[in-house]
């Protein structure tokens, strides 16, 4: 059985309530069309235990909607959080914003689609398929390697994270 948006976003909704942790679903989407899409919901939130314990239950009510296969939390929550502080003034000399600046950590550490999708449609079979660029886990083992990363703003120079950001 396929499921609907409707009866998405009521299942969402419902959960969202009866959660009750002040986080919610940022986004939920679905197509109705054929062939099935992927869904994606994100929860975001200022207590992370919470969010991680509204998202296992959230998990746990999609998986009992008919027609949803494969459901799973992507992200690890093990993973040590970090914080990049720009340093407003001198980025702004630069003509680095911290949109630039996010936008090259997150290209670098995630991939280009978490920035700026980009697809590429095959004339033979009409598929898209996402085109990442992504620096390899190689090359990015330490904070060193991070403050090495550039960033371009709109003067075009590219500058080093460590210049900017701490």
């Amino acid at each position: 059985m396929m499921m609907t948006r409707r009866h998405l976003l009521v299942t969402l909704s419902s959960a969202a309530i009866l959660a009750g942790t002040g986080a919610v679903p940022r986004s939920a989407h679905a197509q109705e069309t054929t062939p099935p899409a992927p869904i994606d919901v994100q929860v975001t939130g200022p207590d992370r235990a919470a969010n991680r314990a509204y998202a296992t239950e959230l998990l746990r009510r999609i998986r009992t909607v008919p027609g949803v296969a494969d459901p799973r939390v992507q992200q690890a929550s093990t993973y040590p959080p970090f914080t990049v502080s720009v340093d407003r003034a001198r980025a702004a000399q630069l003509g680095v914003t911290e949109q630039d600046v996010t936008n090259a950590v997150v290209a670098s550490l995630s991939g280009t689609s978490q920035v700026s999708p980009t697809y590429w449609l095959d004339p033979h079979n009409g598929v898209s398929y996402p085109i990442v660029a992504q620096t390899p886990q190689y090359r990015m083992t330490s904070l060193s390697d991070l403050r090495a990363l550039p960033v371009t703003g709109r003067a075009g120079a590219p500058q080093l994270l460590g210049g900017l950001a701490t």
